[in-house]
């Protein structure tokens, strides 16, 4: 019996299996091009390197200090400032695995204090279409 029969259940199965597999990793692959630029962000400044001459050698230490998002994008101070403020506003009710683990005990932190519930509230209005296809 061939395994691709339309008779052979096992078969169609996998099929359906690899159909749905595949749909999912394309379904996170649009997703990853979407990601909000907050969550993107890395707070380490790098010296930017120097263009001709001295290739290589870091320019005078102190000047020309550049910050990256994630996926290598360069930005200016005042944008990187920007995205690091939101990203610290938001540092009291974002949380990471830890939150499967005790939901209750984070839960409650958000809950005892009306400014992060406002925040909560203003996160979800904000990031919630995205974070919903994610899921």
């Amino acid at each position: 019996m061939d395994f691709l029969d339309p008779n052979n259940d096992c078969g169609q199965t996998i099929l359906k299996l690899t159909a749905s597999g595949s749909a999912i990793l394309a379904e996170l692959l649009r997703l990853s091009n979407h990601i909000p630029e907050v969550f993107l962000f890395d707070s380490t400044p790098y010296q930017a390197k120097q263009g001709k001459g001295g290739a290589g050698k870091d320019m005078n230490p102190g000047a020309n200090i550049v910050q990256q998002t994630m996926d290598g994008e360069q930005i200016d101070q005042n944008t990187a400032s920007l995205i690091l403020a939101e990203l610290k506003k938001y540092e009291t009710i974002l949380f990471g695995f830890d939150y499967l683990k005790n939901q209750d005990d984070f839960d409650r932190r958000i809950q005892q204090n009306v400014g992060t519930i406002e925040l909560d509230e203003n996160f979800r209005e904000s990031y919630m279409e995205i974070i919903e296809r994610f899921f």
